[in-house]
């Protein structure tokens, strides 16, 4: 999010991989690229606030959680936050977000394209219409 006279702006973001992996060191290897990115956007961001969905697998529990804690001192982040959706009811903002280029895909696949991998994917949606930004 970035804030300039009393705008708030909020940006999406989703990354897209070939790995099945769920656990606090892939949540991150995706999440680093995109904190980077905005590093480098917008220097001047000392807070960041997550939305996402709540599977303990994946982003409520101890690694994760301390990966954020290192992740934020480590990038500078003088605030950072996790707020989690109740799981099972697929209507928060995090599951808009992943949502929108899956349902693009389909369309995509719909009038004709193949889209057999994650690279595809990838090349397809980043040259589309979405709002979302892809890593």
């Amino acid at each position: 999010m970035e804030k300039s006279d009393n705008n708030v702006e909020c940006v999406q973001f989703g990354t897209i991989s070939e790995s099945m992996r769920h656990d606090g060191r892939a949540v991150w290897g995706h999440l680093l690229p995109v904190l980077e990115m905005i590093q480098k956007t917008w220097p001047h961001i000392n807070t960041i606030h997550f939305q996402s969905d709540g599977p303990t697998t994946q982003y409520r529990n101890k690694t994760n959680l301390f990966l954020l804690t290192y992740f934020a001192n480590k990038l500078g982040l003088k605030e950072v936050t996790w707020n989690f959706s109740e799981a099972g009811h697929g209507k928060s903002s995090a599951d808009g977000v992943g949502g929108q280029p899956k349902t693009k895909a389909d369309q995509f696949v719909a009038h004709g394209t193949d889209i057999p991998d994650a690279h595809t994917f990838y090349t397809v949606l980043k040259n589309s219409e979405i709002k979302v930004q892809l890593f």
